[in-house]
């Protein structure tokens, strides 16, 4: 629901073009396509995009130990994907023309399957993600003001740890299935 929000947010800055907002996920959008570069070779891109996932969505999740940042992540990743949605590609980028497909790609069913596979095992893992961090948070605050630093660091590791494996199980085989239909994807436009 927040990420929906957010993404819905998305459309209110770039009406009003709010540069405070925008301006890192423009930015980051282009230090992306530079590195997945279709002209890399297809583990290099692969390894990124599964890596720069996995890392990140585990944090989104172990955010949960910060309390408010689950919510605040989960309605700024909507947001972030809206704007670069809704942004007309950098002009940088334009520039670089790596991402213009050849004439004879032919989108088959299998490409089409592959592009729409990626967004929705991404988006699960984002959610479970922010599910558990979310519940987490609401562990920590309930358990807050009864515990002294020394107590919040082990309800911490607590908390964490059994969330962690649950990561590794749950989040990162769809996270690697996706990054392997990305990449395949983005190699179809050298």
């Amino acid at each position: 629901m927040l990420f929906v929000l957010g993404f819905g947010f998305s459309h209110f800055v770039e009406k009003f073009d709010l540069k405070a907002l925008k301006s890192f996920p423009i930015w980051f959008l282009g230090k992306v396509i530079r590195f997945a570069n279709p002209n890399r070779p297809f583990i290099f891109i692969f390894l990124f995009i599964f890596l720069f996932n996995s890392i990140a969505i585990c944090l989104y999740m172990l955010s949960g130990l910060l309390v408010v940042f689950p919510v605040l992540i989960a309605f700024l990743t909507g947001t972030n994907i809206g704007i670069i949605i809704l942004h007309p590609l950098p002009e940088e980028v334009k520039d670089v023309n790596i991402y213009r497909p050849r004439e004879a790609i032919s989108f088959g069913p299998f490409l089409a399957l592959l592009t729409a596979l990626v967004p929705l095992l991404e988006l699960f893992a984002f959610c479970a993600a922010i599910a558990m961090g979310l519940e987490m948070a609401s562990e920590i605050f309930l358990g807050c003001s009864s515990i002294d630093c020394g107590g919040y660091v082990r309800l911490a590791v607590a908390l964490a740890v059994p969330r962690l494996k649950t990561y590794l199980m749950l989040c990162v085989p769809p996270l690697f299935i996706s990054a392997l239909a990305e990449a395949r994807v983005i190699k179809e436009f050298k």
